[in-house]
């Protein structure tokens, strides 16, 4: 997008030739506006850009106001009323390198974002790990579905991710990529499968109190089997490792066979 460059004057002047002192430029230039064009040259100082996350957690007020910058900026171009950007605003938020597109950088406002994200999933794993009997924690189990990071998780599952996006979810939970539902069907055909090699036979009984979801799960896979509504895929994999789709029939199946010995 072509910008028309403005006069410096004697306000950006002295941040041009003291381009990290935005502090001292702010006891010049008094006001919230540049206060928080302090706070973003201290952000700068610290990470090396000024591409402030929407969602900065340090300082959230931040985030929005470099956001809302860029809105005023279009309004700018645009003619439109209101806005508060005035030419000297704009060559001072120019000097510090900000980015009113954030298409036109590679490294844009979108990805800080989504690492935003990715250190929330990390906290929520971390705390679900402490508390978790078992090792065995997922974020399909972790993050509620309905929640902003579940929905947020949805979208990744679909999304055109980078190599280091997918590594970093990886990481988290190599089954990433499963929604709930499929997750859980996963876990439950491998607590089938140990439950197979424990007692000989996949017939759970629908008393198991050892594993009570993996019996009701066994009991829904023959009903979903009676309805016609179990996929060819789920179908065959089950009747790879001898599943039991009629209970009472196998039960006296054995027994005929040791009354028979």
């Amino acid at each position: 997008m072509m910008r028309t460059h403005f006069p410096i004057t004697a306000t950006i002047l002295l941040l041009c030739f003291f381009p990290y002192g935005v502090v001292a430029l702010a006891t010049v230039t008094k006001g919230p506006w540049m206060t928080r064009a302090s706070q973003l040259l201290e952000f700068k100082k610290q990470h090396g850009h000024v591409r402030v996350p929407k969602r900065y957690k340090e300082d959230p007020g931040l985030g929005l106001w470099v956001n809302k910058q860029r809105q005023q900026y279009r309004n700018f171009v645009t003619g439109q009323k209101p806005c508060s950007l005035t030419p000297e605003r704009i060559e001072i938020l120019d000097q510090l390198g900000f980015c009113w597109n954030t298409l036109d950088d590679p490294v844009d406002n979108d990805e800080s974002d989504w690492w935003e994200h990715y250190r929330d999933l990390q906290q929520q794993m971390q705390l679900k790990s402490e508390k978790a009997s078992s090792s065995s924690t997922s974020l399909a189990t972790v993050i509620p579905r309905n929640s902003h990071l579940g929905k947020w998780m949805q979208k990744q599952r679909v999304a055109d991710l980078s190599v280091q996006q997918v590594d970093a979810l990886n990481q988290l939970d190599p089954d990433w990529r499963m929604p709930l539902r499929e997750f859980v069907w996963e876990q439950r055909y491998r607590e089938l499968q140990a439950y197979r090699n424990e007692h000989g036979d996949c017939c759970v009984p629908i008393t198991y109190i050892e594993n009570q979801p993996l019996a009701h799960w066994v009991s829904n896979q023959r009903k979903l089997y009676n309805k016609n509504l179990l996929s060819s895929k789920r179908l065959k994999r089950l009747n790879a490792i001898g599943f039991v789709w009629n209970r009472w029939e196998y039960e006296f199946t054995k027994k005929t066979e040791v009354w028979s010995e």
